[in-house]
């Protein structure tokens, strides 16, 4: 199921040699850079279970018990978290899907069938998290439930989704970044190397760095909410106690994260004026995230 990268006989021994006693030792070289993974777990007939599915299903399963966690602090039953769960992941799935394809749309279509072939990746996050919000704010309301507050239990279950579900690129050998000799580079099948880059093996495994870069914001994020439902913030920070601001801050801190993956990234995406689309929404999702954090505070001043 998974492959070792190997060379004729006469260099087999030295490349196995150069891992063992290489400039940074075989405690400082990556697996990443030693194995291509089979994007395929399972397959029996006609069932086929795929590393891409399981990784999405697994980032799933985390994040809901995680957002279940913390809803309890803030009174919320575990029977509607999970109902609003399923229809945010069903949602965000499509809506993910639709904002992925549209933005390579020269590819599906001529190839209309690419489009339900979901196990091959193709999810982007900017579109999941559109269709996500309106499926909170609809639900808050009808519930009539305080949709900031409901935001902020979500977004670490998002999170922590975000850095499991990652790694289902790597078993795709997608989204990585430009050449690298770092030692946790990641070695890249000559099929899955994009144009210009066909003699160089070794990319940066920025599926890593967002997966690490996640579990960060997410601990952040719930030591935030542990401190809210404690009162426990300083006096410079006590905004987070107003609901809101633990979901602006994950909004502006994954964008953060994103215009940094972006800047590594040589995938193919819709350019404007040459810069790439998902910079550009993740900059724009950081100003509209700190207009509305002041906007809110000014709000919360006026109140007092």
């Amino acid at each position: 199921m998974t492959r070792i990268i190997t060379h004729n006989d006469d260099n087999c021994f030295k490349s196995f040699e150069a891992v063992i006693a290489g400039r940074h030792g075989i405690l400082g070289q990556m697996f990443l850079s030693i194995w291509t993974p089979d994007p395929i777990l399972f397959s029996a007939g006609t069932i086929t279970i795929y590393w891409y599915g399981v990784c999405l299903a697994l980032g799933a399963g985390a994040g809901l018990l995680v957002i279940v966690a913390i809803g309890r602090s803030y009174k919320f039953s575990r029977t509607f978290l999970t109902d609003l769960f399923v229809m945010l992941v069903v949602g965000g799935f499509i809506g993910g899907r639709i904002y992925h394809v549209l933005n390579e749309w020269g590819y599906y279509a001529a190839q209309p069938a690419e489009i339900f072939r979901v196990w091959n990746g193709g999810l982007a996050i900017h579109g999941a998290m559109l269709v996500g919000l309106l499926i909170l704010v609809f639900t808050a309301r009808r519930q009539r439930i305080d949709a900031w507050r409901l935001a902020d239990v979500m977004v670490v279950g998002l999170a922590i989704g975000q850095a499991v579900g990652r790694w289902g690129n790597y078993f795709n050998q997608e989204l990585f970044g430009g050449p690298t000799s770092l030692p946790w580079k990641i070695l890249i099948d000559s099929a899955h190397r994009p144009p210009g880059f066909e003699t160089t093996a070794y990319f940066h495994p920025t599926f890593l760095y967002e997966s690490v870069g996640c579990l960060l914001i997410a601990a952040g994020l719930w030591l935030l909410h542990q401190a809210t439902s404690r009162r426990t913030i300083p006096g410079w920070a006590h905004l987070w106690i107003q609901p809101g601001f633990i979901a602006l801050t994950y909004f502006i801190l994954y964008s953060i994260l994103r215009i940094g993956m972006e800047s590594l990234r040589i995938d193919q995406v819709p350019l404007i004026g040459g810069i790439r689309l998902p910079l550009i929404s993740s900059v724009l999702i950081i100003i509209i995230s700190v207009v509305i954090a002041l906007f809110r505070r000014r709000q919360l001043h006026a109140k007092a």
